[in-house]
């Protein structure tokens, strides 16, 4: 199963260096997504992110893989955090969460989504 993820600027300046952050100091887990239904699950970046910087309003996107057996539903939760930095050096994290379900061999996103305050470093 692969999922699409797109982050859009929505602020007024640009972001540039746009990265996952790999590390959640609080769980003390390796990786770049934290799962909130199954601990057994393991997500894997597919395809990491399709540009380093935004401008405001420009979307990037990146992919997120996850071996199913056939058949097997799943309904999850995805955390994860980017780093990113604006145009005059200042470095910031935000935390997003996206819920998604596969049921049937088809899959959806859940409307049920955050975007957290970015926190500067």
């Amino acid at each position: 199963m692969i999922l699409e993820v797109g982050l859009i600027n929505i602020g007024k300046e640009s972001a540039t260096n746009i990265q996952l952050d790999p590390v959640f100091p609080d769980k003390k887990l390796e990786g770049y997504f934290i799962s909130c239904a199954y601990s057994e699950k393991k997500y894997h970046i597919y395809e990491y992110l399709s540009q380093y910087y935004a401008i405001a309003r420009e979307e990037v996107t990146f992919r997120i893989r996850l071996d199913l057996p056939k058949g097997e539903r799943i309904n999850d939760f995805l955390k994860f955090i980017i780093k990113y930095y604006d145009l005059i050096g200042n470095t910031y994290k935000q935390e997003f969460r996206f819920g998604f379900y596969m049921l049937n061999d088809s899959w959806g996103y859940n409307l049920d989504n955050s975007s957290y305050r970015p926190i500067t470093n």
